[in-house]
């Protein structure tokens, strides 16, 4: 059988802020999908 074991290949991270700052009312959700696109356009 063949090993289909996901890795990561690619580091990106979110900004980080302060509490109650510019990122306070930002989903996490919604942070991740710009890192995503980034690690497809660096990874194919």
């Amino acid at each position: 059988m063949e090993d289909r074991t996901p890795v990561v290949v690619q580091a990106v991270r979110t900004p980080q802020g302060k509490e109650d700052g510019v990122y306070a009312d930002v989903r996490s959700e919604d942070l991740s999908i710009p890192l995503i696109d980034a690690m497809l356009d660096a990874t194919g």
